[in-house]
């Protein structure tokens, strides 16, 4: 017959004076429990003490433009990384055709640079038709790579990614 655990008032009464039914020490618990809470405590401090700097924030003279960072790799460092920001005017109406012209107007709002604005529009290959008769297997894996960031496309595509190592 399989016997069930019961928690006696005994039990209860060494577990607050420190001793469990099985003769251990709950002391012998108190190092690991202070460490964990020391580690927590530091981890609290860190990400509080970050001062809302979760994103870096320059100051252009169009207006202020906020990126965000990236860890490309454990070995590299974090970069900072300013995406789509805008270099010229749209060359919609009377600037379709023209040379690109420096931004007309400066924001006061943040410039929100943490996506990718539109890629100018271009023929996407298409690589589900047997591909691999026509491009070599490097090329092949470079467009699937790629082909993620070409769906968004626009005409109105002026824009600089800009990538800043930190020191």
């Amino acid at each position: 017959m399989r016997q069930h655990a019961r928690v006696t008032a005994a039990d209860a009464a060494a577990t607050v004076a420190g001793t469990t039914s099985a003769g251990t020490s709950a002391a012998a618990w108190r190092p690991h429990a202070l460490l964990l809470l020391l580690l927590l405590a530091l981890l609290f401090i860190a990400v509080g003490s970050s001062g809302g700097n979760e994103y870096p924030r320059v100051e252009t003279r169009n207006g202020p433009v906020r990126g965000r960072y990236l860890y490309p790799s454990p070995t590299v460092r974090r970069v900072e990384a300013f995406l789509g920001i805008r270099y010229a005017d749209a060359p919609v109406g009377s600037l379709r055709f023209m040379p690109p012209r420096n931004p007309s107007t400066r924001h006061d709002d943040v410039w929100n640079a943490t996506v990718f604005a539109p890629a100018c529009p271009q023929k996407v290959p298409d690589i589900r038709n047997d591909p691999l008769t026509r491009m070599t297997h490097d090329r092949l894996r470079y467009l699937r790579r790629l082909l993620p960031l070409l769906t968004n496309q626009d005409e109105d595509c002026l824009f600089l990614n800009v990538y800043v190592p930190t020191t």
